[in-house]
This record gives structure tokens, C-alpha cells and sequence, in this order.
């Protein structure tokens, strides 16, 4: 399988922007903090982890009971799309990118090998970043976002020092775990620690804010009726606090092809409420607000039902018009005054790239397409 990361302009054929500026600020509420006296490298127990999310993927140095080792095989079976669809990592036949991430202008590409990779396409820049703590579980969370306190760019990432399933008297089993946080400043090359997450977090692309960063954690046990809630990183304090899921999720669980986002400077969900519909929800804009709600905003009908998933990757300013990535490969501009859905192009066939279109190509490339705007901040060097 083959990697082609495309950058989406304002200007390509539709009349989609970011907001036009490349960076808006979140206005998500603040929930309360959580107590900073939490154990952080204490032995935590979890029950097994709801449909899987918790599964680690490619383990250096543990010993795995056959049992897990069987059902991430089984995962693996699946191919590229189970790697992001199911929330966790699978093995690959050889290194892959991981899901890229962006922040004015500049695009930060991990790979599940774990190491990470930053691209500025109007400096023409490329560097591979130091590498950071040591992780038993290869493939991690990595965020990547302005930080408006500060006037930088930062990229977060979580890391296991241990990661375990272990057997109960009652014959059932959870992860032990205890995983890390550490956060690298751009220009400046070094990675610091911040205090350890307080729940362990799924190896997923997280929404990434001017100001905060949002990883899926999982909060409890999976019978419980919200097993897994958004775990806020804010950089302006670096402290961690957690804010709700939308509650479109089965079981409170994130689904196998549901997208968390940023769209318009709020938190976006594209869940797949059918195999060929999905419902854009948005979270409320008030910063100021004590508890963060979700409402639909959008709801889209498409031409074929999804394999992987739905990604909003802009709207217009007067929230009509939203630029959708279907499945890795499409992207539609989708109207909500008039309800319709119109192709903007297809990846796959663009004579460009693959020489003249095919009826029958075969799907060997997943397009990573994110949004673009031109910024002359250096990846090398300080910028404040």
C-alpha cells in the first residue's frame, strides 16, 4: 500500500476555506480540572478495553498472551484500513505513514515505525524531529498545533513505559499500563515532560486546537455506559482534563467509521450513522461555558456507502459549504442549503499522477489530504 499526502488550497475549485485564517481559536468549554494529585505512574488496572481501542499493535520487549496476540493478528488481516478505522495499530508488511496532522501551513507526518516527520511545502523544508521517550507501544498518539499563549507551534506525543494485559481471579483480564506525555516546541529541538495522562490513551489521531489537544482516553471499564471520553491536554498550562464524546456513540464508544476533527475552529465528529450517511456534529464555541455540548450540524447522503471513513477537512465562512475526504480517496463539497453532493475530484484518477485515467485502477494508494495555508515558518529555526 502507498502513501500520497495531499494539501487542500481554499482555492481548488471550490469555494471552501478555513476560516480563512490559519489560526482560529477553539471556544470549547473548560470542564474541571482533574485532581493533580492522581497517581501517574502507579500500577493502573483496566478492564478489557471496549471493541478493542486499546490494542496496541507492534510490542518491543513484552510478553503477550496468546490470546491478544491472536485478535491483533486478526486485526492486522484487515489490511491498511483497520489501522485507523479501529482506533489502534496493526502490523504491517512494511513501515507506513500514520495519519498527518497540521498546523499553519505545516504538516507533521508520524509513521508506524514511530518516528516523525515535518513538512513545510511553501519553504520547501523537510526534517525528521528528534526522537522522543522511549515507547514499548511503537505507534502513539502524536498532536501537532498552535499554541497561542506562547506564539509556537508544538507537537504532543503520549508514550507507554509499560502496557500489559494480566489475567483476574474471575478469569476475566485488563491492560496495566502506565503511559507518559511530553511536548516539543518547533525551532527549539527538545522534548519535555508534562504530567503523565491520568487515563490511558488510544493510539488515534488526536483533534488538534490552537491551544488544546484531544486524545481519545479510555475513562472506565467497558461495561461501563461511557467507557471512553475526549482526555483535553491544554498547552497554556499543560494540564489534562476531560471533556464528553458526542453522543452519537454506540456504547459510548467511538465507531469503526466515525472521524474526530477540527472543523471551523470546533470540535467535529463525522459519524457514519448508516453505510452510506453520516452526520457532522459540532461542539459549542463558548469558551466560557462549563460543560461542552454536541449538536448536528450537517447531514449528508452519499453516492456510496463508506469503507473507512468521513473526514471534514474545511467550510465556508458562512457554514453552506463543507469540503468532505471520503474513504482517502474523494473529496466532495458538500451543500447544505441545497442538500447536494458534488465530486471535487477523484485521487485515484487524476490523469496527473497516474497518467491517463482507468476504468478498473486498482486502490494501491491512500491520499492524506489536509488543509493548506502557505506559511513561511521555518521547521529549523526559532520563529519568535
Amino acid at each position: 500500500m502507498h502513501h500520497a499526502l495531499l494539501y487542500v488550497l481554499g482555492s481548488v475549485r471550490v469555494p471552501v476555506v478555513a476560516r480563512g485564517d490559519a489560526r482560529p481559536s477553539l471556544r470549547a468549554a473548560p470542564p474541571a480540572a482533574l485532581p493533580r494529585g492522581s497517581p501517574v505512574r502507579a500500577r493502573r488496572a483496566l478492564r478489557a478495553s471496549p471493541r478493542g481501542l486499546l490494542e496496541p499493535g507492534p510490542i518491543q520487549g513484552a510478553g503477550i498472551p496468546a490470546g491478544l496476540a491472536r485478535r491483533r493478528r486478526r486485526i492486522a488481516a484487515a489490511g491498511a484500513r483497520g489501522a485507523d478505522a479501529h482506533g489502534g495499530v496493526v502490523r504491517r508488511r512494511r513501515d507506513g505513514l500514520g495519519r498527518p496532522v497540521h498546523c499553519d501551513g505545516i504538516v507533521l507526518v508520524p509513521t508506524t515505525s514511530g518516528e516523525l516527520f515535518l513538512s513545510n511545502p511553501a519553504t520547501r523544508e523537510f526534517a525528521a524531529l528528534p526522537p522522543g521517550s522511549p515507547s514499548i507501544v511503537v505507534n502513539v498518539s502524536v498532536a501537532f498545533g498552535f499554541d497561542p499563549w506562547t506564539g509556537t507551534c508544538k507537537v504532543a506525543r503520549c508514550f507507554y513505559r509499560r502496557f500489559d494485559f494480566v489475567d483476574d481471579a474471575g478469569g476475566g483480564g485488563g491492560y496495566d499500563y502506565d503511559v507518559g506525555h511530553e511536548v516539543l516546541t518547533l525551532g527549539v529541538g527538545t522534548w519535555e515532560p508534562t504530567e503523565d495522562p491520568p487515563y490511558a490513551v488510544v493510539p488515534r489521531r488526536p483533534i488538534c486546537t490552537p491551544g488544546a489537544f484531544y486524545y481519545t482516553a479510555l475513562v472506565a471499564s467497558a461495561d461501563d455506559p461511557r467507557p471512553s471520553e475526549l482526555l483535553r491536554f491544554r498547552t497554556r498550562d499543560e494540564t489534562f482534563d476531560v471533556v464528553p464524546n458526542p453522543p452519537c456513540f454506540s456504547g459510548g464508544v467511538i465507531g469503526d467509521r466515525d472521524e474526530l476533527t477540527e472543523l471551523g475552529s470546533r470540535l467535529c465528529c463525522a459519524h457514519a450513522r448508516a453505510p452510506a450517511a453520516v452526520d457532522i456534529w459540532l461542539s459549542t464555541d463558548h469558551h466560557d461555558d462549563d460543560d461542552l455540548e454536541w449538536s448536528v450540524a450537517y447531514r449528508v447522503e452519499l453516492l456510496r456507502p463508506v469503507k473507512e471513513f468521513v473526514l471534514p477537512l474545511a467550510v465556508s465562512a458562512d457554514g453552506n459549504e463543507v469540503l468532505l475526504s471520503v474513504d482517502r480517496r474523494v473529496l466532495y463539497k458538500f451543500n447544505a442549503k441545497k442538500r447536494a453532493l458534488e465530486i471535487v475530484v477523484d485521487m485515484q484518477r487524476v490523469p496527473d499522477l497516474y497518467g491517463a485515467p482507468k476504468p478498473e485502477l486498482p486502490l494501491r494508494f491512500l491520499h492524506h489530504a489536509v488543509p493548506y495555508v502557505e506559511s513561511l515558518v521555518s521547521i529549523h529555526r526559532r520563529n519568535y
